[in-house]
């Protein structure tokens, strides 16, 4: 397993499908880095509702295009390697694998709707997670959210909890930029994606349903 060990305290999750990586999480990736925390990104091999991800592989290379220039952040392929289906499930792999400070947190990030069904207890193992003393939550809010109601809402439903999570407001990036915006219209391709995802693209004639 090529995941390595962090070289903070906090370690960063980020799981997406990349199908394919738009400016949205090029964002999310590109500040976390600037952070000088440790960042792992996780394309989803397979996925429990979306069933049109192209290929693993192109979706890993084209992540790996946009992360590998950035020092504190890589790409992790553990979900082809080993059978996980949650978020705890892979924490729980990598407790077991990677050398860990022995103050390490996850930090998993997440938008407001994941983070509000994880408190709702409306994702699977949202117990255990919620439970764990070393996992916490990074929720990206952006232009498009109510970023003082999204915060209320998330502190309110935290309150039983005393769960760790912070946030991090992206002004760059609106709801409008995301994978289904440009699988729905192909024309949107230079305004969502990054140029060296356009690129990639464009030279393996790549098609999404």
């Amino acid at each position: 397993m090529e995941t390595t060990t962090p070289q903070t305290d906090n370690w960063y999750l980020y799981g997406l499908s990349a199908n394919p990586p738009t400016n949205a999480h090029y964002e999310i990736i590109k500040h976390i880095n600037s952070m000088n925390a440790t960042l792992t990104v996780f394309p989803a091999y397979k996925h429990p509702i979306k069933t049109n991800l192209i290929d693993f592989e192109y979706r890993v290379n084209m992540l790996n295009l946009l992360c590998d220039p950035l020092e504190n952040v890589q790409v992790s392929q553990i979900e082809k390697e080993f059978a996980i289906n949650t978020t705890y499930e892979l924490i729980v792999l990598l407790r077991s694998r990677v050398q860990l400070y022995e103050a390490t947190q996850f930090i998993i990030v997440c938008d407001y709707v994941i983070m509000m069904d994880i408190l709702d207890m409306k994702r699977a193992q949202s117990s255990d997670l919620l439970e764990s003393e070393d996992i916490g939550f990074c929720v990206i809010l952006n232009n498009s959210n109510d970023i003082t109601q999204n915060k209320h809402d998330i502190i309110q439903h935290n309150n039983n909890n005393n769960q760790n999570i912070s946030f991090i407001v992206l002004n760059t990036i609106d709801e409008s930029v995301r994978s289904t915006n440009f699988r729905n219209n192909n024309n949107l391709m230079d305004t969502l994606l990054p140029d060296i995802v356009c690129s990639y693209i464009k030279a393996n004639n790549l098609i999404f349903a």
